[in-house]
């Protein structure tokens, strides 16, 4: 299954069950796997991706994550449907063609970088990392947003509803 296909059944899927009032841990199955594959979504596209490539990326975002400033680019909700979390892929993948073109300028023509070490705040794949940290972050946001308001989730005190009171 394609990832997008796969994003879109794991959101129906995390709706139904905060509809149905599953157990929790079922829910945060599903929003963990959500978390998964946002991710993947917004790693650049790899020539012939091999379980290592995706390992040294998975390791340089996990070495580096402390160093990198978390970017709130779009703090507005997704509308209500489907269409809207396709118009959001649609996005994922325009960035996802930019960071790519950025990743192979830097990554096929240099030597293999170690990514278990810390990396130059100021270097090329310092900034695809922390690119892919922030995009990832504010997606998954925004999901897990659109999940609990298609779940008929209570919005009351939050400051992304216009008549909401302050709690």
């Amino acid at each position: 299954m394609e990832l997008e296909e796969r994003l879109q059944s794991t959101l129906e899927g995390a709706v139904d069950f905060l509809r149905g009032r599953s157990r929790l841990s079922l829910a945060m199955e599903e929003l963990g796997s959500l978390a998964e594959i946002v991710l993947l979504l917004n790693l650049p596209e790899l020539e012939e991706p091999g379980q290592e490539d995706l390992l040294s990326l998975k390791t340089g975002l996990e070495t580096n994550r402390t160093s990198f400033r978390l970017v709130v680019y779009d703090s507005s909700e997704l509308g209500r449907g489907l269409d809207a979390v396709k118009e959001l892929l649609v996005d994922i993948r325009q960035r996802r063609i930019l960071l790519t073109s950025r990743y192979a300028d830097f990554f096929y023509t240099k030597p293999s970088l170690d990514l278990t070490l810390p990396l130059d705040p100021k270097s090329p794949p310092f900034g695809i990392l922390s690119l892919v940290y922030s995009h990832s972050v504010n997606d998954l946001s925004r999901l897990w947003l659109w999940i609990w308001r298609s779940a008929g989730g209570d919005m009351t005190g939050s400051h992304l509803v216009a008549d909401s009171t302050q709690n």
